[in-house]
């Protein structure tokens, strides 16, 4: 067993619960410093220090990108994907923060968006406002990933970007860690709430 097959809190190698963790990404439990050695080949093509996936805001104007999750309304499988940022700066209190460009993704429309809190920060799930009534065809993505048991009957694209605690901030989301929390969140989404 490699480390992208064990649960979040389980030995990458053996499945036994663990508290300690890789020292650089923070993301795999081991239960000994042996375990850890007969892992490492498979686990450093993904291992990458966290402080270094982050995007410090920039000057208003700048244009980015962050690595996101497309959930396609009419494909099966979710993919990562590139989204462009703009740094902006609020009119009110001259806050910078970063606006999301999913246009290529959700259309030209009115957006809305949930938060899934995380300990380290959260996810955005961004979706078409209106998606229930526009038009949008039923998302296959989430249907599929769900079992066929999605809590909501979810509408055109969905794309999930990920940031830190203060939001201001906005890092590469990750197909390992972060779809199953987006996968229990689509089960659950309206049973419980998120914000």
């Amino acid at each position: 067993m490699s480390s992208q097959d064990a649960p979040s809190n389980g030995c990458a190698v053996c499945q036994t619960p663990s508290t300690t963790r890789c020292s650089r990404c923070s993301n795999v439990y081991y239960c000994s410093r042996e375990h850890q050695t007969q892992d490492w080949k498979a686990h450093k093509l993904k291992c990458q220090d966290p402080s270094k996936g982050f995007i410090a805001p920039k000057k208003p104007g700048t244009r980015f990108a962050v690595d996101a999750i497309l959930f396609p309304a009419e494909a099966t499988q979710p993919m990562l994907v590139q989204v462009q940022h703009e740094v902006k700066q609020d009119d009110d209190d001259g806050g910078i923060f970063h606006h999301a460009l999913t246009e290529n993704f959700l259309g030209d429309v009115s957006r809305d968006r949930r938060w899934i809190p995380l300990t380290d920060g959260g996810i955005e799930v961004l979706f078409r406002d209106n998606f229930a009534n526009d038009g949008s065809p039923p998302n296959q993505c989430i249907k599929e990933i769900t079992g066929g048991n999605p809590a909501w009957d979810w509408a055109g694209n969905v794309v999930a970007i990920k940031t830190p605690v203060n939001r201001d901030f906005v890092t590469n989301i990750s197909m390992e860690l972060d779809l199953p929390v987006l996968v229990k969140y689509f089960m659950n989404y309206g049973r419980y709430s998120t914000e």
